[in-house]
């Protein structure tokens, strides 16, 4: 059951990068905008410590605002230029998102493996128990007996059947036997 677990999550793992590889640029240009913002944010926190250098992190910000506002924009040409391949990145986006579920899904279920392993091995024994509890006042022996006695009886009257049957057949050739050797003597 590991196994076939592991299997599964690595067919997830293997179609999500082919599926990341379609769009390799897209991902690269929203890294430079998550950098981007990155920035930002640590500039303008430089800028509201009141202290000597905040004045010049403010006259920054707008510099750090035209970087992140030029990464989007190259964001949406990079989306075009997908598009034009027949790339559809937000069905990508959502691909992606629904494999990364199962694969969570997946690694979840390997974790509970252990458990599912312990509380199956108890009812196997619990369920082995009760069956030697039954079997224990079994007559085996008369069991088998009874099933030869009725399988062989049924037996006995096909095999009867059968010889009475082969029988008639061999009295009806005799029959026919006669029947044309006494057409042959009076010709």
């Amino acid at each position: 059951m590991k196994r076939r677990i592991e299997s599964e999550k690595n067919k997830h793992l293997a179609d999500n990068a082919f599926v990341l590889r379609k769009y390799e640029d897209f991902l690269k240009v929203k890294e430079l905008i998550a950098k981007a913002e990155h920035s930002f944010n640590r500039i303008e926190g430089y800028s509201k410590n009141e202290d000597v250098n905040s004045d010049y992190w403010r006259t920054q910000l707008p510099s750090y605002q035209r970087t992140i506002d030029l990464h989007k924009a190259q964001v949406q040409e990079v989306i075009e230029n997908l598009a034009q391949k027949g790339i559809d990145v937000t069905q990508i986006e959502f691909q992606t998102k629904t494999t990364e579920d199962k694969i969570a899904e997946l690694n979840e279920k390997l974790e509970e493996l252990p458990e599912i392993k312990e509380k199956m091995v108890e009812q196997y024994k619990i369920e082995k128990a009760e069956m030697l509890k039954e079997n224990e006042n079994r007559d085996y022996v008369k069991e088998r007996g009874e099933e030869n006695f009725f399988l062989f009886k049924a037996v006995t009257r096909i095999n009867v059947g059968i010889e009475n049957a082969v029988r008639g057949q061999v009295i009806q050739n005799d029959n026919l036997l006669q029947e044309e050797t006494t057409t042959i003597r009076r010709r």
